[in-house]
């Protein structure tokens, strides 16, 4: 084990850390993918990774990004039946896997920072701007206050305009 950052503790520790992947239905719930995250220190070191009894084609440097990502392919690929895709902070911050999940043709519940800033309708095409806010984005936390003020909810689409 190596000292890698443990979302449960909130720090840095001595652990081993995962990515999974579970269908929810109802109050039921089921895990239906695995994958172990190998830091660097790992997969840079074949020999302690056999040692350890991890199978040659899974030393390889992959993030956890990447690791959900292929966890929600092998679900399509073997059929499960599912239209969203939930998160939680660590992974509702990365704009590009969000935009890959929406890619998909699949809705997404993400837990994101409170800083975050979203567009709440789609901004004109072009360059990027310097200023997010001043073209129209807005944090998370005040977009949802705005929300709750106004009252009944509604459905509402957002793309991230920029993780932090």
């Amino acid at each position: 084990m190596d000292r890698q950052y443990n979302g449960r503790l909130g720090k840095v520790d001595n652990c081993q850390v995962g990515v999974y992947s579970a269908l929810a239905c109802e109050t039921r719930a089921t895990l239906v993918g695995a994958r172990l995250y190998l830091p660097q220190a790992w997969v840079g070191n074949p020999a302690r990774c056999l040692k350890a009894g991890i199978p040659t084609a899974e030393i390889q440097p992959r993030t956890k990004i990447d690791l959900a990502k292929e966890l929600l392919t092998e679900a399509r690929v073997n059929e499960l039946r599912f239209h969203y895709v939930g998160v939680d902070c660590g992974y509702g911050r990365e704009q590009g896997l969000l935009n890959w999940i929406e890619d998909q043709g699949l809705g997404f519940v993400a837990d994101v920072p409170a800083d975050m800033r979203v567009w709440e309708q789609r901004p004109a095409a072009g360059q990027r701007p310097k200023n997010l806010g001043r073209a129209g984005a807005g944090k998370v936390g005040a977009v949802a206050a705005a929300w709750w003020a106004g009252g009944p909810g509604k459905l509402v689409s957002i793309r991230i305009a920029n993780p932090g």
